[in-house]
């Protein structure tokens, strides 16, 4: 993934916008309805993408069962619901239980995908997100991490935007990893820190979550 494209006098650079929903009391058949996300106000925000995270008491993530019994809606920039009813976090946030066991036997890694949405929906800078979580009766949830994943679209010149110098000799390099604490989470504004040797162009990574080595 390039850090940034330039199509059509336009900067478009990819934003994760988070709302994290806390049933600190554990309330059995938590909802929350009319949850607001605010969005920033530099850019308008083009969402391709939802993902539902569901947290127990201890801070675990709840697998298929409890993504099924959990519903959600959210609005679109008009204030108009996207989905009509809530729905089965587990349509958007598809769980895989197969994955095999992790490196030295520990857990495998939590898979929890983005659903695509069929149409991109397109967010005015300043806009907000309305959404509606409910879990079924008598099932507890700790937290929720409603994630919307997308595009921040800039006009050409008023960001940031470098480019490839017109002469230059490039070296792959695979060095740069940064460990988040799932306890910790949501974790925001992680710096990424590059060597003062070179320029880094970002192309591509991975991310997985998986036991630390004893």
């Amino acid at each position: 993934m390039t850090p940034n494209n330039i199509k059509n006098n336009m900067t478009e650079r990819p934003q994760w916008n988070v709302k994290r929903l806390i049933n600190a009391t554990l309330v059995a058949g938590y909802q929350s309805l009319g949850s607001e996300l605010q969005l920033e106000t530099d850019a308008p925000f083009r969402m391709v993408g939802v993902a539902v995270y569901l947290f127990d008491a201890d801070n675990k993530p709840i697998g298929a069962a409890g993504n099924v019994r959990t519903t959600i809606r959210f609005t679109r920039p008009d204030g108009s619901w996207i989905q009509k009813h809530l729905i089965s976090a587990q349509g958007l946030n598809p769980y895989d239980a197969g994955a095999p066991n992790g490196a030295v036997g520990n857990r495998p890694s939590f898979y929890a995908y983005f659903a695509p949405l069929g149409t991109n929906v397109l967010y005015p800078a300043g806009a907000s997100i309305q959404i509606d979580l409910q879990v079924v009766a008598g099932d507890v949830l700790a937290q929720a991490l409603v994630v919307f994943i997308g595009t921040k679209l800039f006009p050409a010149g008023v960001t940031w935007a470098p480019t490839y110098p017109p002469k230059y000799a490039a070296r792959p390099y695979f060095g740069y990893n940064i460990q988040i604490l799932g306890a910790d989470l949501p974790v925001l504004n992680v710096p990424f820190q590059v060597a003062p040797d070179a320029d880094f162009a970002w192309e591509h990574g991975q991310q997985t979550d998986s036991c630390p080595m004893p």
